[in-house]
């Protein structure tokens, strides 16, 4: 959902430094921009963005308004929610313990 250019030009960066800050794909971050992420009561948070040249750019303060809206259960671990990768790493490690102890 873009945001007017009330922003300094300035204060805006590309989607994928805040995919390293919080440590997700640059492509999480343009879901956050055109679907939202849905919150625990259902209702949907946009992160405001600006789309220039075939790059997202997403303003300081928009991303702080951002994490403030989803409130404190997700400005730590994004929802705690687990690549495939580290799903199938997890099944993996949980396996081997059934299988010691003889429940696998």
């Amino acid at each position: 959902m873009p945001t007017s250019m009330a922003r300094t030009e300035s204060e805006y960066k590309r989607a994928h430094v805040y995919g390293t800050r919080f440590g997700v794909h640059p492509s999480t971050i343009t879901r956050w921009i055109t679907r939202g992420v849905k919150k625990a009561d259902g209702t949907i948070v946009f992160l405001a963005g600006l789309r220039a040249g075939g790059v997202w750019l997403v303003a300081e303060s928009a991303m702080a308004e951002f994490t403030s809206a989803l409130g404190e259960q997700r400005t730590g671990e994004l929802d705690g929610v687990r690549s495939p990768a580290e799903r199938r790493r997890a099944s993996e490690h949980d396996g081997k313990i059934l299988e010691a102890i003889g429940a696998g």
